[in-house]
């Protein structure tokens, strides 16, 4: 099990992250914004990857292709509902 995330994200002073923002133009704010903007984005991207693969782990898959294929006929019935 992972330890639970902060809700504060790593603001280094001078990150790589905010010098790619420097020479666009943006004030502080704008910057910062866009910066917790993107940062959220990753760790939400990053909490998706992990929580599907463990998922696959706790089901006994070894890849995204065998979960496709093993559910295959369930979301064919659930594409046709409708639904």
């Amino acid at each position: 099990m992972r330890p639970p995330r902060t809700s504060r994200p790593c603001r280094r002073p001078r990150s790589p992250a905010l010098a790619a923002l420097d020479g666009l133009g943006l004030d502080a704010d704008t910057a910062m914004a866009v910066y917790g903007t993107v940062t959220a984005y990753v760790h939400g991207a990053v909490d998706s990857e992990i929580g599907l693969t463990q998922l696959l782990r706790a089901r006994g898959r070894s890849s995204r292709e065998e979960a496709r294929a093993g559910l295959a006929s369930q979301m064919t019935w659930l594409m046709s509902t409708g639904r």
